[in-house]
């Protein structure tokens, strides 16, 4: 198609995620108000408005991710020659589900040109580790998920920026109306979380989509969670010095192969200092009997040593 076009959104919500407001005090969970209008049977004169807030579901209401949910993952699994200058990322058939249960707003909630704009941190994320980073537990009755525990928490990437590694993507006809594109082809959109970990070649990675927010961690692994806690508590922090333990919902291995695409030809070149006589010809430039200069002067190209002298004419 000649008008197709890719569009990339920070983030997406739809239906009733819109309208959301935010947690405040010691709720745990976002809400949305309501209003509804209730009548006498018989008596439809005499109806009154009522004013609820429902509250809605969050990252600890969180059972299970359908596998079926993925669309792609790169590198795909048991990959064992994927290119190391890449990032591992996963696919989501369901555009909006790395927000759907975010309970922040952007900081700047609002929609330029029926677009969003702003930052929202997803309630999950993307993180690899290399096999000896990390241990697994199976689930059980009392856990939920299979349990991970990090013993290099400085592999995981730093939660406050958790918003810059999550995007939405629309492919398609000349977008002109996105809200609308949204709700009648919402298969054209795609969201997507990448881990920011520079992998290294030859070297075996597993990669887990886990919860950002702390109640979503602590209910994923069964435990309790510890009164007070803020529903934008974040389940690990930056400078952590501990195991970081995590529930995990999906979850693939693959490899990386040896070096040998552009970028790293790239990297194997070696700066060479050039001589001054790089970039420049003699050129006669005398005339008999005129008086013009009697040494040939330097005729100059376009590429110079940095460290190179001008010639004077």
């Amino acid at each position: 198609m000649s008008d197709a076009q890719s569009v990339f959104f920070p983030w997406l919500r739809r239906g009733i995620t819109t309208r959301m407001a935010a947690p405040s005090g010691q709720d745990a969970r976002a809400s949305v108000e309501a209003r509804f209008e209730v009548a006498k049977e018989g008596n439809e004169a005499a109806s009154a408005e009522v004013r609820r807030a429902l509250q809605l579901a969050s990252p600890e209401d969180v059972r299970g991710l359908d596998a079926r949910a993925v669309r792609r993952t790169w590198p795909r699994t048991e990959v064992l020659d994927a290119e190391p200058n890449l990032l591992a990322l996963v696919e989501f058939e369901q555009c909006d589900l790395p927000w759907r249960f975010t309970p922040e707003l952007p900081p700047r909630a609002e929609v330029v040109g029926d677009v969003p704009a702003g930052q929202l941190r997803p309630w999950i994320c993307l993180i690899v580790l290399e096999e000896e980073e990390f241990q697994l537990t199976s689930a059980s009755d009392r856990q939920p998920f299979t349990k991970l525990e990090v013993t290099a928490p400085s592999a995981l990437p730093p939660l406050e920026e958790a918003w810059a590694w999550a995007h939405a993507q629309y492919i398609g006809a000349a977008l002109t109306a996105p809200a609308a594109e949204l709700r009648t082809h919402p298969e054209r959109f795609v969201a997507r979380l990448v881990c920011p970990r520079r992998l290294r070649a030859r070297s075996i990675y597993h990669a887990f989509v886990v919860p950002v927010y702390l109640r979503g961690a602590r209910r994923g692994l069964g435990e309790p969670i510890p009164p007070g806690t803020a529903a934008s508590a974040l389940a690990w922090t930056s400078g952590a010095t501990g195991p970081v333990t995590l529930p995990v919902y999906y979850q693939w291995r693959f490899g990386t192969g040896i070096d040998g695409d552009f970028e790293s030809l790239v990297r194997a070149l070696e700066a060479r200092p050039l001589p001054d006589s790089v970039g420049t010809r003699a050129m006669d430039v005398t005339v008999p009997e005129v008086g013009t200069a009697a040494e040939p002067v330097l005729l100059e190209s376009a590429l110079q040593p940095i460290t190179g002298t001008r010639s004077t004419w």
